[in-house]
């Protein structure tokens, strides 16, 4: 078998309430490695010799000292793996080996059949290979020299198989399972302060520190030297603290081990740590409730399960068994049957005198809690070019600094300098080239937002997304619950015979009747202390009948049935009981739950009946034709124009015994229902939801909602709340024929929604060239949607994407789809939604804003504890602010870099340097000052209509950067040139020539101008890049900065008209800031007019011209970029020229 490197995808992770579905690949590449210690040693040896430079280097890019250390080999041969991770940096990992005694104790894949495939592996070894990479075990399969993710018992089992399973005796095989999986536990790294500051101290920037001080001691900077020092050494000692601190917060929030009752086997029960859990094994789940320490599937009892902790959904959710059926088991599909980690088991329900029992799916890191855990210690690279760009930048700043480097080097070889001395003056230079303090002045802006947006209750915990929200272009909303009021109030029933009967709003004045009994028994409630606890559709349609819920103690056993909840009538003429005996919980995917009731004043067992609620097209979808209404899509139309929440509810006899019903596939016992009518709701807009979309509307900003509601209802709260805005034509996409023998694209309708036209024309064939050219949107559903997704052109469904603002019955994995192709079409994306079935899509945005009243969720970047859609444009503005003085700081420091190189270039023309305290002040005192208080400018209080650019590098940038810079050269070289004009000009290398062997005076005439007109240019820079409207409010309403720029302003006044020293105090000052004294004031004041006609000429060419839109097209012009940048525009503008021009886009786009 041949060495293979090959590119392999990490398993994708399932969607549910409590997992992370990033999905995004881990491992791009994969190489079989083998060390050899002796060319380790070698390699060490070589690090020795280089001064340790080589192994630096070899710390940076892991990928060098692979070279060195050994070689790629076949996988049996293999002691470690190359990965190259989805950041494309390179790792070296590990291969690890254990002894196993049995290798049917294994399930290490995704199937039985690979489960039989793994065993003969380690049959013919009697070893087990793996490797652990971000926290996750890899599979070493010597077979077929591949790499596969340990899975367990979540894919690949059927339900009939997993009961079969916890059957078995697993002790013998106890040992095995510990050493394939390892213990259950989610131990979050925490290293060692030595660990730490190894880390910090090896990082290149500070390296970069070190050398530069080390320089600056050389050449007598000692005062410098020391300052940035002492400050290097508090920030280290800070970052240090601040960093382990928050390991230690997360590992104690994290970890958590209890004891639990484990069965294995024979009936015996074990008191074991949690930790000693393994997959395969039965745990006892207590009446009184506990965290569960792992991933289960309940297989006896019901559960009441509070999983607020991993969804942010308050209400807690009501857990059934598995059924005995021969489906795969899924944790999607399941996940109403599922216990996930880290999730309260609030109490539990059984038979008299027999457990609640969970099968153990997955445990550790692999389980959902732990998928969440990894997503915050390995968070999803940003799509922001800013970061990258930024390097290039400072990549020119070093090709500056090398510059600079050589022309020290052949001015100063021909004055006959030592080499060495060159050397020094070399080094400093470029020190001058390079800010040292730059990347630290590029987070202020971020610093600031993070504090302004907790003053709003929104938490962040993935600081990097602040500017990337930015950018955001669309914004995905979740209906309910997010746009509406999580309340329904309750609106009417409408009852059927032949036809719909006319609404009743008081629903008790029907009395006894198979449509009021479903309405108190089709539900998920449970009481805790007395209340009423669960969904509040449930809970809104319960109150409604007035009936009574009684949840009987242990000791009840009716029927020697599993204990009923009890719903009781209230009336006084008649005593109605009814136990419910089984639920199917509600399920998105399958848009309906249902529950099996049994009448207690009924004698026969077998006299059960079945009832179902959910959407009005999935319960008609399974109702008998003769029992829906004739006139069902006309009223089912006028409810949902009307904004109401509509549910269906039906219902069937059954005739099987109460103890079979749990094994009886669900769709078996959810078919031929007689349809018994609608239950409607009132679904208000939250008070600010409209004013928040017209603002995002009006910043052009996209909005979208994607909803599991009903489409005419999700329509109808659009056009409310202005998603869709006003004197817009709506279209519902619908397909013709499900058929896909000849593909789908001649199938698709677009229909009209305006109720006034109720005769208007479908559009078929080809519909696109039937739309309206401008001003229209798209409404489209679920199902619809998936067939278009999977079967469709690629062109239409991109072309839907475009005009499609709402996608209506979707389910979970369907938004995180969505979500995906808008990313694809350039969009950024952010999702706002209430963390319950959005989590899977507010992980795969750009920005995941989740509503929330935990502090903060792993289920997003972002939460805010207000309950409503005012933290969008919060969001908005405050990345915009931050992008903003990112990028204004970013110029500043660059601006600054040139101006201090500019003037040592000067300085050392004339054999010459700036002192000591004059680094100081500049660099520690004057511009880290600015920079600090530039970024503390508040966001505009309008969203602009144009979004800043996140790139660095565009044509305004650099036209701004490089005319500023040649102004900055050349105010400052002309002031140098007026200094030479006077007569009383002395040079400063004057000494030097005459005696070779004499020290440069630093207070010489040159100092004192090149650094008091210097210190001007640093404020006039602060001043110009300090970005006001649109995106941030005037300077001026930053007092910070006001009074910084004042006070150094001042300062440099000082520094220019400072008198005579004929007093000693004065003589004191000139000597401390190695300056010289200029009797002229007419020079003086020269050099202030030189530094105000800078200011004036900047701020025009500035704020007059770079900045206008006039200029940025012609630019553009002249550039020829008269082609739209972001792929979404060129499309949008390809649209309307018609279907073929626009079909040629998208397949030139691949």
């Amino acid at each position: 078998m041949a060495a293979r490197e090959y590119t392999t995808n990490s398993t994708n992770t399932t969607t549910s309430k409590s997992e992370d579905s990033r999905g995004e690949v881990e491992i791009r590449i994969l190489i079989w490695y083998k060390v050899n210690q002796w060319l380790v040693v070698l390699f060490y040896l070589l690090g020795f010799l280089s001064l340790g430079i080589l192994l630096l280097f070899s710390y940076w890019f892991p990928r060098i000292k692979s070279y060195f250390i050994g070689h790629r080999c076949f996988v049996k041969d293999a002691t470690h793996v190359l990965i190259r991770d989805v950041d494309n940096d390179w790792n070296i990992v590990k291969i690890c080996s254990v002894d196993l005694e049995n290798s049917d104790s294994l399930v290490i894949n995704n199937s039985q059949e690979e489960h039989e495939h793994a065993r003969l592996v380690v049959e013919q070894t009697y070893q087990f290979r793996y490797f652990i990479f971000r926290q996750s075990r890899y599979i070493v399969d010597e077979l077929e020299g591949e790499a596969r993710k340990q899975t367990a018992y979540d894919v690949g089992y059927t339900c009939e198989q997993i009961y079969e399973l916890a059957g078995q005796d697993t002790s013998q095989y106890s040992k095995d399972r510990a050493k394939v999986y390892g213990p259950n536990l989610i131990d979050v790294p925490v290293k060692s302060y030595l660990q730490l500051f190894v880390e910090e101290i090896l990082n290149p920037f500070y390296i970069f520190q070190v050398f530069s001080i080390i320089i600056w001691v050389l050449v007598n900077y000692y005062y410098y030297a020391g300052a940035v020092f002492l400050i290097s050494s508090i920030s280290i000692v800070l970052s240090l603290y601040q960093t382990r601190k928050n390991m230690i917060q997360l590992k104690n929030m994290i970890a958590f081990s209890c004891k639990v009752t484990v069965h294995r086997g024979k009936s015996v029960y074990h008191n074991t740590p949690s930790n000693a859990l393994y997959p395969g094994d039965v745990i006892e789940i207590p009446r009184t409730g506990l965290r569960v320490p792992c991933d289960c599937v309940l297989i006896s009892g019901n559960a009441i399960v509070n999983e607020s902790m991993l969804t942010g959904e308050s209400v807690p959710v009501f857990k059934t068994p598995l059924l005995h059926e021969a489906e795969l088991y899924s944790v999607t599909a399941n996940k109403r049957q599922n216990l996930f980690n880290g999730t309260d088991v609030i109490q539990t329900r059984n038979l008299p005198n027999s457990k609640v029992l969970a099968f153990v799916i997955r445990t550790g890191y692999s389980t959902s809690k732990g998928e969440l855990v990894r997503s915050i210690l390995y968070p999803k690279p940003t799509r922001l070019r800013f970061y990258k760009q930024s390097l290039k930048f400072l990549i020119f700043l070093i090709l500056l600094g090398v510059i600079g480097m050589l022309y020290t080097l052949v001015y100063q070889a021909i004055r006959g300098q030592e080499p060495f001395e060159i050397f020094l003056l070399m080094s400093d230079l470029f020190t001058t080239a390079v800010p040292p303090s730059l990347p630290a002045a590029m987070t202020v802006g971020m610093i600031y937002a993070l504090a302004r947006l907790k003053k709003h209750r929104i938490y962040c915990i993935s600081p990097q997304r602040i500017n990337v929200c930015g950018k955001i272009k669309c914004v995905c909303f979740d209906k309910t619950g997010t746009l509406t009021e999580d309340g329904l109030d309750f609106w009417g029933v409408v009852p059927v015979g032949k036809t719909f009967e006319q609404p009743v709003h008081n629903p008790r004045k029907l009395g006894i009747t198979p449509l009021i009994t479903a309405m108190s028994s089709c539900h998920s409630l449970t009481l805790i202390n007395n209340q009423l606890v669960g969904d509040s559709v449930d809970i809104n349609m319960f109150k409604a009948t007035g009936w009574e819920l009684e949840e009987p103690q242990d000791e009840t056993n009716r029927f020697d049935l599993l204990v009923p909840v009890l719903v009781r009538a209230p009336y006084t003429d008649c005593s109605y009981e009814a136990g419910i005996l089984h639920q199917y919980p509600f399920s998105s995917e399958l848009q309906r739950m249902s529950v099996v009731v049994k009448c207690l004043r009924d004698e026969q067992p077998e006299n059960l009946m079945l009832y179902s609620k959910g959407s009005p097209e999935m319960i008609a979808s399974l109702s008998t034709p003769d029992s829906i209404p004739k006139d069902f899509n006309e009223v089912l139309a006028l409810y949902t124009n009307m904004g109401l929440r509509v549910l269906a509810i039906g219902c069937k006899e059954l005739t099987i015994p109460w103890h079979k019903v749990s094994r009886i596939p669900r769709n078996d016992m959810e078919t031929d229902l007689k349809f018994l009518g609608l239950f409607l709701m009132q679904n208000k807009l939250k008070p600010i939801t409209t004013s928040v979309i017209r603002e995002l509307n009006t910043a052009d900003i996209r909005v979208v909602m994607i909803t599991g509601d009903n489409m005419l209802t999700a329509v109808n709260v659009a056009l409310e709340c202005e998603v869709i805005q006003p004197r817009s034509e709506v279209f519902i996409i619908s397909l013709n024929d499900t058929s896909l023998n000849q593909g789908i694209d001649s199938d698709i309708i677009f229909t009209p929604h305006n109720p006034e036209l109720q005769q208007a024309p479908m559009l078929e064939g080809n519909p696109l060239t039937q739309l309206p050219s401008t001003n229209y949107c798209l409404a489209i559903s679920g199902t619809t949607f998936e067939l278009i997704h999977r079967h469709a052109s690629r062109y239409l469904l991109i072309a839907i994407l475009l005009k499609c603002v709402v996608f209506a019955r979707m389910s979970p994995k369907l938004k995180s789809i969505i979500v995906e192709e808008l990313q694809k079409l350039g969009y950024v994306v952010a999702m706002c939604g209430d963390g319950a079935n959005d989590c899977g899509a507010l992980k795969t945005a750009d920005v995941g804003v989740s509503l929330s009243d935990s502090e903060a969720s792993v289920a997003s970047h972002f939460t805010s504890k207000i309950q409503d859609v005012s933290c969008i444009p919060v969001v908005i503005k405050e990345g915009r602010t931050a992008l903003v003085t990112a990028f204004s700081i970013f110029k500043f420091m660059a601006l600054y870099c040139v101006i201090e190189f500019t003037s040592v270039v000067i300085m050392y023309w004339w054999l010459s340097n700036l002192g000591d305290w004059q680094y100081l002040y500049i660099d520690l005192i004057q511009v880290f000052a600015l920079a600090l208080v530039m970024g503390y400018t508040k966001p505009y209080s309008r969203l602009a209509y144009r979004r800043p650019s996140a790139n660095l590098v565009n044509s305004i940038n650099l036209i701004s950067c490089g005319v500023h810079i040649l102004l900055a050269i050349g105010f400052q070289i002309s002031s140098y040139i007026l200094l030479r004009t006077t007569k009383w000009y002395v040079p400063a290398n004057l000494v030097v020539l005459v005696n070779p062997f004499a020290e440069p005076d630093t207070a010489n005439f040159e100092n004192s101008v090149v650094f008091p007109f210097s210190t001007f240019q640093y404020l006039i820079i602060a001043f110009v890049f300090s970005v006001g409207p649109p995106y941030r409010k005037p300077f001026y309403t930053n007092l910070y900065f006001v009074i910084c720029f004042i006070f150094l302003t001042l300062i440099s006044l000082v520094f220019a008209f400072l008198p005579g020293h004929d007093l000693n105090i004065l003589h004191q000052i000139y000597t401390f800031i190695q300056i010289k004294y200029i009797y002229s004031w007419t020079f003086k004041l020269g050099v202030i007019l030189f530094a105000g006609v800078h200011l004036c000429v900047s701020l025009i060419v500035e704020d007059f011209i770079i900045q206008t839109e006039w200029f940025r097209v012609f630019v553009h012009f002249f550039l020829c970029k008269r082609r739209q940048k972001n792929l979404y525009k060129r499309l949008l503008v390809d649209l309307k020229k018609g279907t073929d021009v626009f079909r040629d886009a998208v397949l030139n786009i691949g």
